[in-house]
């Protein structure tokens, strides 16, 4: 029986899944409550929340599977959005709650946080990706198995794109 192997992007993406969990509740609970005391009624203020910080799920998946420069992007944009939505929405309980500075500072770190953490998920996911896409990994990029891939495809193209936030160039394959 082998031993699974922990890669930096598996020990990373349990790290994003977990932190994910527990900033998606608190932010849920914040959410729901500035909702429903700002005149939004039930399960409305109950949804807040899930469109909110909905789309900051929806838009970093977007990120990992697009490769268009310009979609990436906009995916980017979506998610820098509702992590401000997120943090706004956030701090504006704390603060509506009678919060002081360190109170409306906990309120700020949960959003930011499953922001950073997302987005490193996503490079190092990329990272991985990219070498396997050109037969040359970096030294520390975790080796890819045919059991971790689907279908292998020969590629229709392939092109440099920079990642829009962390400014570096990296291999889309079409």
């Amino acid at each position: 029986m082998k031993t699974p192997k922990i890669t930096a992007l598996g020990a990373s993406t349990a790290a994003a899944v977990g932190i994910g969990a527990v900033a998606f509740s608190m932010s849920f609970t914040a959410l729901t409550e500035l909702a429903a005391e700002n005149g939004t009624n039930g399960y409305q203020a109950w949804g807040f929340p899930v469109i909110v910080d909905g789309l900051m799920i929806g838009a970093t998946a977007a990120t990992v599977g697009l490769t268009n420069k310009a979609s990436r992007a906009y995916a980017y944009f979506a998610l820098a959005l509702g992590s401000a939505l997120s943090l706004a929405g956030n701090v504006a309980h704390a603060v509506q709650g009678g919060q002081g500075p360190i109170g409306i500072a906990i309120a700020a770190i949960i959003p930011i946080v499953l922001f950073v953490v997302t987005h490193l998920t996503v490079l190092l996911a990329r990272e991985k990706f990219s070498a396997a896409s050109v037969g040359s990994k970096p030294a520390d990029a975790a080796k890819v198995t045919l059991s971790e891939s689907i279908a292998v495809e020969t590629p229709a193209s392939v092109e440099t794109v920079e990642d829009p936030i962390a400014h570096e160039k990296l291999v889309a394959v079409g």
